[in-house]
């Protein structure tokens, strides 16, 4: 069975997630998300961006971080661009309307 993935609104952006699985994410350059999903709400617990989503997201030094925090499932939603200026731009702005993410860069 295939997971099906959804839209994701964060701060006017559309993610692609949440996602459950590493293994459905590219190894595409973009800006993801670590969330996790505790009695159906979904609760930001990380932002970063990366040249690989898919490795960056496996080999994050922040891992840690993530099952200390989580509640719940740990999730992922993507948001995949080229521009690397672009990525710092929207981690950025979420860091600055999320002040309450726990795992800081």
């Amino acid at each position: 069975m295939t997971e099906v993935t959804w839209s994701f609104p964060v701060a006017g952006y559309r993610f692609q997630g949440p996602l459950e699985y590493t293994k459905d994410l590219l190894e595409s350059k973009g800006v993801f998300l670590v969330i996790c999903r505790d009695k159906g709400k979904h609760y930001l617990l990380d932002i970063d961006h990366g040249d690989n989503v898919k490795k960056s997201i496996l080999y994050h030094e922040r891992q840690h971080h993530w099952r200390e925090y989580k509640k719940g499932e740990l999730m992922y939603a993507v948001l995949y661009l080229e521009d690397q200026k672009d990525m710092q731009k929207v981690e950025a702005e979420i860091r600055n309307i999320y002040k309450n993410i726990p795992c800081k860069p």
